[in-house]
């Protein structure tokens, strides 16, 4: 998979959000697809089959509907029914509403848009030219820049910092996605070369979610439902095979709207009454609005943000093998490192082009690896290699975990705290300021073995140290199930709670905050700790809330607030 994605993502994008530099698009890309043909669900700007409903001063520029619920399904608008009874206009919405139970055409208008709002979903699906980029960042696009074209992922897709779509004003942009799809607050998808809102589709088969005072461009296709926390702004189209919730949200669609194929069935007869008749069919575009007010803007000031919960949330970041195991006593690769390292600080997958000679584009940690280099945490050797495969020592993987807590190693020492460290060995400063630090201790015969291979249980051991995540012993540990626990990891394992912290992903009740950070070029990740905790083991395809550290620090230092998190466990062979 990293294979396909590394060649394709090469076309397109030059830095990725690691480097906090993005560059433009290279004009050298393949052709973008074909726009999905939304039908008569092209007039909607807002179409949901069980339901809209909003809170707060929300504004939408356009026309809304629902189908096949009746009008009782739209709340919060204080509907009007015009005297037609074919729809029924709000002071929140510069357009008009559409409901199955008014007057006909309406209830059949509806139901044909609705059906055309289901095929386009499948038909963006479908796409498969030009072939899409597969699993792009592991699904966190934060901080990319995205050429046009099809990109499809098996799993969730988060945007914790802004992403950028570059194209020019024909291009096309569709984003297949098979579980949820998360903004978060205050983060941005921004255009830029004449992209259109319109031009853009997510297919999102789990919910979508609109993070607070957020801004988002394109049409949303949503088997599920769509949600715009307080002040979220939507430029394009938010079609739901569910429900709408607005919460003092801006919605509108792009005046550039692809021109749809209309369904070249014949017009029926128009209604008696002289307001204009909401059907679609005699022309592709929008029932225009009864006056061209220009979009309402965000409001400026951040609605306040909730208060977090002392829930955690703890994702996976050192994985098992697909037959089940989790091989505590296997030695540990410096790739295998370096995609821990990355995934516990929630940093996706890096599409710069490697900087060592001896780690390919298409090798299935190039992306991990670069990350580690650009942040400075794992280096290479003195003759500019890398070597992916190899062992890491002991020594190599605690100066690579303290320069991930950007702590100094201890300088010019006269005496080591363990024997076989003499303060001449290279890492002697490292693995003294580990030890320091509390998170080593080495064997109890004195030694600390600096040149031996490091095993994955004690890989495991050192990082949940250091990152702050340690199960304890007292700890009310619930949830546990035969999917997500090692038959080689018993419980008598000396590491068997530091294997389940760092292979399983679960949350944290009442967790504690501990007073360091982790501080990286995007971003900083406050720590909280287990302690003693109630830790509950969660399994694929929970949906729960809860804070999740890797988002990183909110702008005033406060932690991140809580978000809905779906859980995925993942057991691969490079783990």
């Amino acid at each position: 998979m990293r294979r396909v994605l590394a060649t394709l993502v090469a076309l397109s994008l030059l830095m990725s959000m690691f480097t906090g530099v993005f560059a433009p698009v290279p004009e050298a890309r393949a052709a973008s697809p074909a726009a999905v043909n939304l039908g008569t669900a092209g007039n909607f700007v807002i179409l949901a089959k069980s339901g809209i409903s909003t809170t707060g001063t929300t504004h939408v520029t356009g026309d809304i509907g629902v189908s096949p619920i009746t009008a009782t399904g739209m709340t919060g608008f204080g509907l009007t029914m015009d005297s037609s009874n074919t729809f029924a206009t709000s002071a929140l919405v510069t357009g008009k509403a559409y409901a199955a139970d008014y007057t006909p055409p309406t209830p059949a208008n509806m139901s044909t848009a609705v059906s055309d709002m289901e095929t386009a979903y499948t038909a963006a699906a479908g796409v498969t030219a030009p072939a899409p980029v597969v699993e792009l960042g592991a699904g966190n696009i934060g901080g990319m820049t995205l050429a046009p074209g099809v990109y499809k992922w098996s799993t969730g897709v988060t945007i914790p910092t802004d992403v950028t779509l570059a194209g020019g004003a024909n291009d096309v942009w569709i984003f297949q996605i098979a579980q949820t799809l998360d903004l978060s607050n205050g983060i941005h998808v921004n255009l830029s070369g004449g992209a259109q809102a319109a031009n853009i589709f997510w297919q999102v088969a789990g919910q979508t979610t609109l993070g607070t005072t957020s801004v988002f461009n394109g049409n949303i296709l949503d088997q599920t439902a769509i949600v715009l926390n307080t002040g979220a702004t939507l430029n394009g189209r938010a079609l739901a095979q569910t429900a709408v919730t607005l919460d003092a949200s801006t919605v509108s669609a792009s005046a550039a709207a692809p021109a749809p194929a209309p369904a070249p069935a014949p017009a029926p007869a128009p209604a008696p009454a002289p307001a204009p008749t909401p059907t679609p069919a005699p022309a592709p575009t929008p029932t225009p609005a009864p006056a061209p007010a220009p979009v309402p803007t965000p409001k400026p000031t951040p609605a306040p943000v909730p208060a977090p919960t002392n829930m955690v949330y703890h994702q996976t970041f050192f994985i098992g093998y697909p037959d089940g195991t989790f091989k505590p006593e296997r030695n540990v690769s410096r790739a295998e490192v370096a995609a821990a390292l990355t995934r516990a600080l929630g940093l996706g997958w890096s599409n710069t082009k490697p900087s060592y000679p001896d780690v390919s584009a298409t090798y299935w940690a190039s992306g991990y690896i670069q990350i580690m280099k650009d942040e400075g945490i794992m280096l290479g050797d003195t003759s500019g290699t890398f070597r992916p495969d190899a062992p890491i020592t002991r020594a190599e993987a605690v100066a690579a975990l303290l320069r991930m807590l950007k702590v100094a190693p201890i300088q010019n020492l006269t005496a080591s705290s363990f024997k076989d460290v003499p303060v001449t060995n290279w890492a002697a400063g490292y693995i003294e300021a580990m030890q320091k630090n509390g998170y080593i201790a080495g064997y109890p015969d004195g030694t600390y073995k600096p040149t031996v291979n490091i095993l994955r249980s004690e890989f495991t051991a050192i990082a949940d140290r250091t990152l702050g995540r340690e199960i304890g012993n007292s700890s009310q540990v619930t949830g546990l199930s035969k999917d997500i626990r090692w038959p080689d990891v018993p419980a008598s394992h000396w590491a068997y709670l530091y294997i389940l912290e760092a292979s399983t992903p679960h949350t944290v009740a009442n967790a504690v905050k501990l007073n360091r950070t982790i501080v990286l070029k995007t971003k900083t990740i406050p720590l909280f700790s287990d302690g003693t905790s109630i830790v509950t083991i969660h399994k694929a395809g929970d949906v729960l809330t809860a804070i999740v550290p890797v988002d990183g620090l909110r702008p005033n230092g406060s932690v991140p607030a809580a978000r809905k998190v779906t859980v995925v466990i993942t057991n691969k062979l490079k783990p």
